[in-house]
Order: C-alpha cells, then sequence, then structure tokens
C-alpha cells in the first residue's frame, strides 16, 4: 500500500518546471513516505525521458495514455437490451449533468469501469450510440454540422473512456496537482477507494485550458464563422471549454481539501464551484538558507544582466518580452539579455521565438541557454522579467526575490501578492518589484528602464523582496504544512 498516490498531468517527472520542481522537492521531503505516480500523457511517447531523477521512495509509476482509441474490442457479454438500458441510463445521467448534478459521476463509473455494464469499445464504435448522439443533437436542435458534432464528442470521450478503465495502484491517500483530467482520476479514485482526496492547484486549469482553446487552430470552425478571443466563441470551442468546467466542478466535489498556493485563486476556484469549506492556501516556499548564499554581487564593468526564466511555451509569452527587449535596445545596448528554459516541450513556439528576434534584428543580444540550473545564472542577472498570460505562484519570483533580485511580472496568479505583499504588515516592506499588463511589451520594457535607471528604486526592491521571502516563504513552512495534512490521514503523530 503507498501512502502517497501522485495524480498527474504532463508535469514530473517529465517536464520541468513549477509544479514539478514542488513535487519533486515535496517527495524529498519525507523520506519516511512511499509514494506513488500516475501520470496522464496524450500518448505514448508523448514524452520520453526524465527530467528529475526519481527519488527511492517512489515506488510505483504507471503511464495513462488519454488519447489511445485503441480499446480492447472485447465481444459482447451484455444482451442487445441490457445494452440499450445503459446508454439509456447515460441519457438520463449526461442530462443530470448538464443540470449539475455531480453524484451521477457514480453511476457512470458504475457502467465502464471493468466493462461492469458496457465495454469502451461499444460506447465509441456502437450504431446505438451513433443514434444516442443523433438524438441528442435533435433534442437541442443544434444547427452545426452533425458530422462535426459527432466527432467533437468521439474526441471528448476517448480520454474519459480512458480514465473510467484505468486501474489504480492503492494508496492511503490520493493527491493531484490539477483539475482537467487528472482531477477526474482523483475524482474516481475517490468513488472506488473512499479513501482521503487532496488537491492542490497551482495555476487554475480551466483558465489555461480557456486560453489554449480561444487560441487554438485545431478545433474545427466553419469557414463563414468570425472569430475574436473570448468575445464570440465557436459551438465547438463553447463546448471544449464548458467539458473543462464541467471536469473542474467534479474535481471540487469529490476532494477532501481544495489547496491552492494564492488567495486570488481561490477567487476563481470559487467561480469554478469549489467549496469554501473545502478551501486552504499554502504559499510555495524557498530554501532560504541555500539562495541566502548566493545574494548577487555585480562584477565591476559587467553590462546589467535582464532574464527571463521560464518554459520557452505560448502561455509564458516569450514573444512579448523579445518585443520588449527591442524596445529597450533602440536607445541602448548595453544589456546581457537570457532567456532560460527548456525549449523542447513546444519546439515551433521555440522556433518562432528565435525567428521573431531575427526578424527584430536582436538575435545576437538575446542568449537562448535552454534549460540551466537558475542559481549558476544568477550572479549575471540583475533582473528577472515574467511575461506569462497565465500563472499560479512562479517559483522563479520567489527565488530571485530570495536573492536580492527585482521581477517585473504580469499582473497574473500570485505575482502581485509575492511582490507586493498580502496583508497589511506585508504590504508595508514595500515591492520586491513591478507589475505589469498582460501582453503589453511597451509597459514591460518600461519598468526595465525604471529600474535600470534608478540604482535608489532598485536596492529598495531589492532589500523589500529579501525580507519578504525570509518572512513569508521559507520552504520549511511549505513542509510542515503537507506533513501536518499527510499524516493526519496517515494516522501518524
Amino acid at each position: 500500500m503507498i501512502d502517497v498516490c501522485y495524480i498527474l498531468e504532463g508535469t514530473y517527472p517529465y517536464v520541468s518546471g513549477g509544479v514539478s520542481s514542488w513535487i519533486h522537492d515535496l517527495i524529498l521531503a519525507f523520506p519516511e513516505l512511499n509514494f506513488g505516480i500516475v501520470h496522464l500523457s496524450p500518448q505514448k511517447d508523448s514524452y520520453r525521458e526524465f527530467k528529475y531523477p526519481l527519488p527511492k521512495n517512489v515506488r510505483d509509476l504507471r503511464e495513462v495514455y488519454i488519447f489511445d482509441h485503441g480499446f480492447s474490442s472485447l465481444p459482447r457479454q451484455k444482451s442487445a437490451k441490457a445494452r440499450q438500458d445503459c446508454l439509456n441510463k447515460i441519457e438520463e445521467l449526461y442530462l443530470g449533468m448538464k443540470k449539475g448534478q455531480m453524484g451521477c459521476l457514480e453511476e457512470l463509473q458504475a457502467i465502464f469501469y471493468k466493462n461492469s455494464g458496457l465495454s469502451a469499445h461499444e460506447f465509441l464504435y456502437s450504431q446505438e450510440t451513433f443514434a444516442l448522439l443523433k438524438k441528442f443533437y435533435e433534442k437541442f436542435s443544434l444547427s452545426v454540422s452533425f458530422l462535426d458534432f459527432f466527432w467533437t464528442n468521439f474526441f471528448l470521450h476517448v480520454p474519459l473512456l480512458r480514465l473510467f478503465t484505468t486501474d489504480l495502484p492503492p494508496a492511503r491517500v490520493y493527491h493531484c496537482a490539477s483539475t482537467g483530467y487528472a482531477g477526474l482520476l482523483l475524482a474516481l479514485a475517490k468513488i472506488r477507494t473512499g479513501q482521503p482526496t487532496l488537491l492542490t492547484e497551482h495555476g487554475i486549469y480551466t483558465r489555461e485550458r480557456e486560453i489554449e482553446i480561444d487560441q487554438s487552430e485545431w478545433i474545427y470552425e466553419p469557414a463563414d464563422f468570425t472569430w475574436s478571443l473570448r468575445k464570440n466563441r465557436s459551438f465547438f470551442r463553447s463546448m471544449w471549454i464548458e467539458f473543462f468546467q464541467l471536469l473542474a466542478k467534479i474535481t471540487y466535489q469529490f476532494s477532501d481539501e481544495i489547496l491552492t498556493i494564492s488567495h486570488r485563486n481561490q477567487f476563481y476556484q470559487l467561480k469554478d464551484g469549489a467549496f469554501r469549506d473545502k478551501m486552504r492556501v499554502i504559499s510555495n516556499g524557498v530554501n532560504i538558507e541555500k539562495f541566502a548564499k548566493s545574494t548577487v554581487v555585480k562584477e565591476e564593468g559587467r553590462p546589467f544582466g535582464i532574464a527571463f526564466i521560464g518554459r520557452v511555451v505560448a502561455i509564458k509569452d516569450v514573444k512579448t518580452f523579445i518585443r520588449s527587449i527591442k524596445i529597450l535596445t533602440r536607445s541602448n545596448t548595453s544589456f546581457q539579455i537570457f532567456i532560460i528554459g527548456p525549449g523542447e516541450e513546444d519546439p515551433e513556439y521555440h522556433e518562432e521565438c528565435l525567428q521573431l528576434a531575427k526578424i527584430l534584428g536582436i538575435e545576437d543580444k538575446i542568449i537562448f541557454t535552454g534549460k540551466q540550473k537558475v542559481s549558476d545564472y544568477f550572479p549575471k542577472i540583475d533582473l528577472v522579467v515574467l511575461t506569462s498570460i497565465s500563472e499560479g505562484q512562479p517559483l522563479v519570483i520567489l527565488e530571485a526575490n530570495c536573492v536580492g533580485i527585482p521581477v517585473v511580472a504580469t499582473d497574473v496568479g500570485a505575482c502581485r501578492e509575492l511582490l507586493e505583499g498580502q496583508e497589511e504588515e506585508d504590504r508595508a516592506l514595500g515591492p520586491g518589484g513591478i507589475i505589469t499588463p498582460i501582453a503589453n511589451a511597451t509597459e514591460t520594457a518600461l519598468a526595465i528602464r525604471r529600474l535600470w535607471e534608478d540604482p535608489a528604486l532598485y536596492q529598495r526592491m531589492s532589500e523589500a523582496g529579501q525580507k519578504r521571502m525570509q518572512r513569508y516563504y521559507d520552504i520549511k513552512c511549505v513542509h510542515k504544512s503537507y506533513q501536518e495534512i499527510y499524516y493526519s490521514y496517515l494516522g501518524r503523530s
């Protein structure tokens, strides 16, 4: 029996980043506990190598390929009437879910798990299911193409059926780092085992998927459809967004505790259907003792160092950072610019960033380092810049402020709380950086210039950030909070 089983989607141990570092750090913090990991990947070989060495106390690692639609075509065990009864029940349950009845999940689980009522293959490929979809199409008087409606539903259901038919390792506690597909599997763990279930949200999954879906090119649009971001969505974009909102409600319903890393996130959790009496904030933290030894000492004659630190992916909006550097360097070139982070997660976006720097004529001014140990670069950096359009509680802000490096960051996730403080006493320390609007290269460039041109302002923000990290964001406090939670469910003192 595993003590704690993490249910994760597209993250640890295959993808580096804040969430992965948080999980790895928690596993290392509790060598007396053993852990399991159920990792959800889109398809086999989506992720090929570990970005983190698995600690010895990870006893079980399982892969689930959620978009693998090759379900076993088992011989039909049920009569035609029994199969039709199952589909009638599914129709009733789906209509119930549309009205917000989350308890329907238990009955759907009973139908699909271990092919108890209907196999995944039968549901996806049977004439009865085709007839059911046609019935829904007519019932709601949809004006879109039925063929498009059919295939959208097919691809909505493949991951659901994969999760309904997935076996989980026995565990005393199940812990998930997002809603979405991983959150659904957490809910199924609760239904099957009755064991405690925990959710810790860093970024808000529904908001990130909404941004992704609004910007995506893979969702079908009719030729005559006029699209504008978030204002006039097509039927199918709305369908996908509502689907992920439903998964969030399910996750909140079946979680014993709903944890997050900032008070701002709680606003969105409540909006998506979370229960206030289950909610709690546990901020991220940094190893104060380790980073206190890394305080930046600027070498004589070194250019002013500016760094974007993070994965080179669209949601981090690296292109806005590159555009801000173009604006900044029009009148001065005495800067050293780094983009520190892996680019292999989205190679196409990484190449677009390289091409943008080339088009703007600044490719020789920006160093793309790839994944690096960030602390090795701190002696070369005077300012960290984040231009993300969605964040949780960026670890890079904590680490940079901890060593006295101010940060320019967009007003997303917990960035404002980290840089300006939460309570009155915290805010009295002063800001540890500057907050800027999303996707605004001009404001980002102006903020960088302010800190570069005003040494007194820079020094005040450097000192305020360090004091805030030491007072409120020590990793020992994070470990203590999770130790109390885990031990309370494990029956340990």
